[in-house]
């Protein structure tokens, strides 16, 4: 988020936060009470922007209505101008923000992740290796793909890939899919009838 209240919203949550504990609880917790003031705020601002916008509608409607009956005077002019421009800045933010709720593949969302995990690495001094990590897009193109790895400085691969000895979006209805995990299982029932025989 550009708005700079923001930042102090957050800064706010993070020192106004106590909690007696070992460290992993008093991360969790902390990170659910920061959460809890930033959605807290985000509804007040939501609520005053509502206010806001409907406010600055019923003045241009009023200067619109003035219009009408005769030419406004420089004051009014000038005032018309603002709600104009108030108005589009406030439809403005609701797209950026209809946007942000969407999460397209963008660039921008990239740098936006980074922008979080680096706040993270702040704030509680734990470091994500992005170097180690690895992208993957489904339904993105290559060239996508890469530039958001150029963003983010880690790896991408495609599917399907192991994790824990599985195929991850393999078709797990066929055979053939399953033989990794049959041979681990085949190699270690052998060792250990090999072990309990002698």
């Amino acid at each position: 988020m550009k708005d700079p209240e923001f930042n102090n919203v957050v800064v706010g949550a993070f020192s106004s936060f106590s909690f007696d504990g070992p460290p992993d609880f008093y991360l969790v917790k902390k990170l659910k009470h920061v959460k809890k003031v930033i959605k807290s705020w985000a509804v007040e601002k939501k609520r005053n922007v509502g206010e806001s916008f409907d406010s600055t509608l019923a003045e241009l409607s009023i200067l619109e209505d003035i219009l009408e009956l005769r030419p406004l005077e420089e004051e009014e002019e000038w005032t018309r101008a603002e709600c104009y421009k108030n108005l589009l800045e406030m439809e403005v933010q609701k797209t950026k923000d209809s946007f942000q709720k969407s999460r397209e593949w963008s660039p921008e969302n990239a740098r936006a992740i980074t922008r979080f995990l680096r706040c993270f690495n702040i704030l509680s001094g734990l470091k994500i290796k992005l170097g180690k990590s690895v992208l993957y897009g489904i339904g993105i193109s290559d060239a996508e793909i890469n530039e958001s790895v150029a963003i983010l400085n880690c790896n991408n691969d495609s599917l399907p890939f192991h994790y824990l000895g599985l195929q991850v979006g393999a078709n797990m209805n066929r055979v053939r899919n399953w033989q990794v995990v049959v041979n681990f299982f085949d190699k270690r029932l052998t060792d250990w009838k090999a072990r309990s025989l002698s």
